[in-house]
């Protein structure tokens, strides 16, 4: 499923996290309504900025909880996993792959054959296919993000997004000036580099988050 279609009831925990997050001193300038808004708006799609987000620190929206690893379907790999995997087992690289209809697949999945104790045996050296996870393409060919029921992704980026939506709210009441050096700041930084074709544009914000540190660990993220 796509994140476009964000279920309604993953919503709820999106509000779990965001009113564990938000520190008491937060609820005296934000009201309820403006919370759910802002759940709403960090829900209702996927932006290039929120992949780059992704793509620059994952770890701050996975949970390492092991279950796309135990739940896995077929694992496609690529010609590089294969010679990587084949560096790795030799003579017995047969046990870890096969081939159906020219495409090489990780047998022993359901759970992965590499998991042990909820942790990946070569995780510097998984397939792509896990790299990436839970990242795909829509029916356009463009990157987005997909939604599984077990994946905790969506749901940490969508509170993190929409804390940040309630601090920018908060500062507005509280501090128009600061609002508006941030905007300003946003416009002059983000509108060249939402230009362009998609994959360019995340390249490029993807560079600018890792030179600075734009995404914060979401155990810091408090509001």
């Amino acid at each position: 499923m796509n994140l476009f279609k964000f279920p309604e009831d993953a919503k709820k925990e999106v509000k779990k996290k965001i009113l564990k997050g938000l520190k008491p001193q937060a609820f005296k300038e934000i009201t309820t309504n403006e919370i759910d808004e802002a759940i709403d708006e960090a829900t209702k799609g996927i932006t290039n900025i929120d992949l780059a987000g992704f793509i620059s620190d994952p770890s701050a929206f996975c949970d390492k909880c092991g279950e796309c690893c135990r739940r896995c379907d077929q694992i496609l790999l690529t010609p590089e996993d294969v010679t990587i995997l084949g560096s790795l087992f030799s003579s017995a690289l047969h046990y870890y792959v096969k081939v159906e209809d020219g495409k090489f697949f990780l047998r022993h999945t359901k759970p992965c054959v590499f998991l042990r104790k909820n942790k990946c045996m070569i995780y510097n050296f998984r397939p792509l296919v896990c790299r990436q996870f839970p990242l795909t393409q829509d029916e356009n060919r463009n990157l987005t993000l997909a939604w599984y029921p077990y994946c905790k992704v969506p749901i940490n980026m969508s509170a993190f997004k929409a804390l940040g939506f309630i601090m920018k709210k908060i500062i507005e009441k509280t501090d128009p000036a600061l609002s508006k050096a941030m905007e300003e700041w946003a416009e002059s930084h983000f509108t060249a580099l939402k230009e362009g074709r998609q994959a360019d544009q995340i390249i490029a914000l993807t560079k600018f988050f890792k030179e600075h540190e734009f995404y914060f660990n979401k155990k810091k993220g408090q509001a």
